[in-house]
């Protein structure tokens, strides 16, 4: 706690973290590495690039398993990007907590003890990165904070949890399709790539400021089955004629980019411009990161047919 009595996020060491769980009856052998010590908010690429290097180098030297703890603010967003990067069979299971030590009802023993008992399953060898909150376990892919106070903060409305654990038990409930992974070329990622969310009467004249701004692409969320404005339409035309990516996404939770309508600033007149639709219910935000994540890759020169196999 600040004298101001405001937490403070990102300051406590794993050894803080592990004090109070009880691992003494499981045949576990902890290393624990204090990387990243900041609050979550304050999370970069960069940070994510250190975090996939200290994985890779703790799983050549032996590791069977990672568990990374992690602020809620953009939990679900390091964990996306890192799925996309880690390539291992090694689990990677990502943790954190609702509520602060020292509140009433701190979930984050309870969930760094399940995180720690499901990445040592056999069960959970080659399914990515999980994410594990209120004895649920989530796919990266997918999983989003969908409640900012309660300790079930954390779901996936696409596929629902893929297991969960109670105890020292772990259990799947299915088996999941792979994605492909990025083979990344260099690691300093270009973040100039923006979310332009559409609203009712938007002003699309801000596409002018945001391609003023050596843009990198640009993630539009758009209404329903993904549909803009027709004047915005004329401003997406704008930038790829520019060479600047264009991703659609919906705003919708469920349902997916569809080309369904035929009339201007639809999916299908924005894909015959050269958008790239996402077909795999990304948030605009992983969507910004699978980008960044492509225009570093190997696939850099072929995203928009690439773009949904990743």
């Amino acid at each position: 706690m600040k004298k101001t009595g405001k937490l403070e996020s990102g300051k406590l060491t794993g050894n803080e973290l592990i004090k109070d769980i009880d691992l003494e009856n499981f045949d576990l052998n902890l290393k624990i590495v204090d990387l990243k010590t900041v609050p979550s908010t304050e999370m970069k690429l960069s940070d994510i690039v250190d975090i996939k290097k200290q994985i890779d180098s703790e799983v050549e030297e032996g590791a069977d398993a990672i568990v990374l703890t992690h602020g809620t603010d953009t939990l679900e967003e390091t964990a996306f990007m890192l799925d996309l990067l880690y390539d291992g069979k090694a689990p990677v299971v990502i943790t954190g907590s609702q509520r602060s030590m020292g509140n009433l009802g701190y979930d984050g023993s309870a969930n760094l003890r399940d995180a720690i008992i499901v990445s040592s399953s056999e069960l959970s060898r080659n399914k990515g990165v999980l994410v594990v909150f209120d004895e649920k376990i989530f796919l990266a892919r997918y999983v989003s904070k969908i409640n900012s106070t309660e300790l079930g903060g954390f779901a996936s409305t696409v596929s629902g949890p893929i297991g969960n654990v109670y105890g020292r038990e772990v259990f799947y409930y299915y088996d999941t399709i792979g994605y492909k992974k990025l083979e990344i070329l260099d690691y300093n990622f270009e973040k100039s790539v923006y979310i332009v969310k559409m609203s009712l009467d938007f002003d699309e004249n801000i596409f002018d400021k945001i391609i003023d701004k050596d843009c990198h692409g640009i993630i539009i969320e758009g209404f329903e089955v993904g549909a803009v404005t027709p004047a915005v339409q004329d401003k997406v035309e704008k930038a790829i004629k520019l060479g600047i990516p264009v991703v659609l996404v919906t705003k919708c939770i469920r349902g997916g980019v569809r080309c369904i309508y035929g009339t201007k600033g639809t999916a299908v007149k924005l894909k015959e411009l050269g958008a790239i639709l996402d077909y795999g219910y990304l948030s605009s935000n992983k969507a910004r990161l699978k980008l960044i994540a492509m225009q570093n890759s190997a696939e850099k020169d072929e995203i928009k047919s690439k773009w949904n196999l990743y």
